[in-house]
């Protein structure tokens, strides 16, 4: 079944068949910054919302940057709808309009119906800019802050890691010494543990928990290679991200996760995809995202496969967006490398920033 994305009535009613029973629901992005994949990720969260009680949009921006878009959400003045948006996904230097619009929708939704209010969280690691994780310290200095308010043995830790914390990024990790280097791990260990022994209940504790696992995150990761990032390391703590978000933030029935195809590709034993089906089992449903015709070098083997054959099957005239169902008898069910349906755009286009 194939679904032309501007017939609301059809596209709905396939959301419905595959989305019903979904727990989660992971919603793929083509090329990054592209306006096809983004509006319809924007039409699917609004009909997921409105049709199917989720509540949460959980996406590949940074932990600590998506607690800066919900506290937007939350109404706080301190933040603006530009740096709200821009915290949605942190990998450009400049806000995107999809994204804007989203949050616009989102920020409406929560005060006309509070009581069905929707969340955003990043579940990426902390400090991604241009491919690359330049800002890593940011979460550890923030968890730090949080701890030494408390504990006079963060106090003392914060102190000895003040000067080296600037270095804790992929640019600058190969500064430190051996002897630096160890010290930072030593105090993202004893600061999990100071943190564990204060109230569990306390919000701010149990962010700065998890803003101490994603540091240890990228600490493994700066000591295996600061100049590029492991997949298996940034998939796992993304997965521990997503668990915390549904086990201890809000406890939502349903969330959209939002990430680039690579990131939900079940196939691949290392992905947050594989990670969530081995978890939710039948009450996940993963939405591929496929374009071209498979020969575009940004794609994975599985991705370009069934761009290619998605490309052979629809008529040349057919230049999508069109969601289709991979399931049961689907003619592309062998190219669907685990997918439960496919969203295709034969010619995507660039996204606008703002």
């Amino acid at each position: 079944m194939s679904t032309p994305w501007e017939d609301a009535a059809i596209r709905d009613g396939l959301l419905d068949d595959l989305c019903s029973d979904a727990t989660v629901v992971g919603w793929s992005e083509g090329p990054h910054r592209t306006s096809e994949f983004l509006d319809a990720r924007n039409i699917a969260f609004r009909a997921l919302v409105q049709n199917h009680g989720v509540e949460v949009l959980a996406a590949e921006t940074g932990f600590t940057d998506g607690l800066v878009t919900q506290r937007y959400l939350d109404d706080d003045a301190a933040v603006t709808l530009s740096e709200a948006t821009h915290c949605m996904w942190i990998w450009n230097d400049r806000p995107l309009t999809q994204n804007r619009d989203l949050l616009e929708w989102m920020y409406a939704h929560n005060r006309r119906r509070p009581a069905d209010a929707v969340r955003f969280v990043g579940i990426d690691m902390c400090g991604g800019r241009f491919g690359r994780f330049a800002r890593a310290h940011i979460g550890l200095g923030q968890a730090l802050a949080v701890a030494a308010r408390i504990s006079p043995r963060a106090l003392g830790a914060r102190t000895e890691v003040a000067p080296l914390l600037p270095l804790f990024t992929a640019d600058d990790y190969r500064r430190l010494t051996g002897r630096q280097a160890d010290t930072i791990t030593a105090v993202i260990t004893e600061l999990t543990e100071v943190l564990a022994s204060l109230d569990p209940h306390d919000p701010d504790v149990a962010i700065a928990l998890r803003q101490c696992a994603i540091a240890a995150h990228h600490d493994a990761n700066f000591r295996h290679d600061p100049t590029t990032w492991s997949m298996g390391i940034r998939d796992a703590a993304q997965f521990e991200n997503l668990r915390w978000t549904l086990n201890r933030l809000c406890a939502p029935r349903k969330v959209m996760v939002f990430e680039q195809v690579s990131h939900l590709e079940p196939h691949n034993p290392v992905s947050l995809g594989h990670a969530i089906r081995a978890a939710h089992g039948d009450r996940a449903v993963l939405v591929a995202a496929a374009w071209g015709d498979g020969t575009d070098s940004r794609a994975s083997r599985d991705t370009a496969r069934l761009s290619s054959a998605v490309a052979r099957w629809l008529p040349a005239s057919e230049n999508g967006p069109i969601l289709i169902d991979l399931r049961r008898d689907s003619p592309l069910r062998p190219h669907a490398a685990g997918f439960d349906a496919v969203l295709y755009v034969r010619q995507p286009t660039s996204a606008s920033p703002l």
